[in-house]
């Protein structure tokens, strides 16, 4: 279960992706973000540790192909990662360097989340608006939203601890078997001595 401090810092990873983003306008291609901390000092009672995010830049052409767009695409993904058969989904993400990055993560590290960045239109009482939204699911369920309005200062942030199943967003099924997928690549394979 992650503490107080680790859902903080997942928050604080994904404000910085949702910063990183803005230098880049609206124009930027979806990207998938995996989330993992590292300890900073020896075990004790205030033990500190570092999250670090990975960004994959989501091919755009991959994304209009696909019938299920983005959520489609996270969904086979997650599924491409259980099969040792495929090396990537499109023409986007390298699944060897994506596996690699989950599965032989240095010591004591341990995976947080999974995001998804991308650009989207929100419709509301004042017309249709561009947004650029960061998704994510960490390994305990929570889900995160970080929207901003194109033009707005500030981001939106929703935390949600326990998510509504009717309420969450097209991309949280995908997210959830990524985190699923994930854990599934990091179990430690056991070796025998002879």
């Amino acid at each position: 279960m992650l503490s107080f401090d680790a859902t903080h810092a997942v928050t604080g990873c994904l404000l910085d992706a949702d910063a990183d983003a803005t230098s880049f306008g609206f124009r930027s291609p979806a990207a998938l973000l995996v989330l993992h901390d590292r300890p900073l000092t020896p075990p004790g009672p205030r033990r500190l540790r570092q999250p670090q995010a990975v960004a994959y830049t989501l091919n755009p052409h991959d994304l209009a192909a696909h019938t299920q767009g983005l959520p489609g695409l996270l969904t086979d993904l997650a599924a491409a990662l259980t099969r040792s058969t495929a090396t990537t989904v499109g023409r986007g993400v390298d699944l060897a360097e994506l596996t690699y990055a989950i599965a032989h993560v240095p010591p004591d590290s341990r995976l947080l989340a999974w995001a998804v960045l991308y650009h989207d239109l929100h419709a509301g009482p004042a017309g249709i608006h561009e947004i650029r939204r960061v998704d994510a699911v960490d390994v305990d369920g929570r889900l995160y939203q970080i929207t901003r309005r194109r033009g707005e200062a500030f981001a939106v942030v929703v935390v949600d601890d326990q998510p509504d199943p009717d309420a969450v967003p097209a991309t949280h099924p995908g997210l959830t078997a990524l985190i699923a997928a994930s854990g599934q690549l990091a179990r430690p394979h056991r070796t025998t001595s002879r």
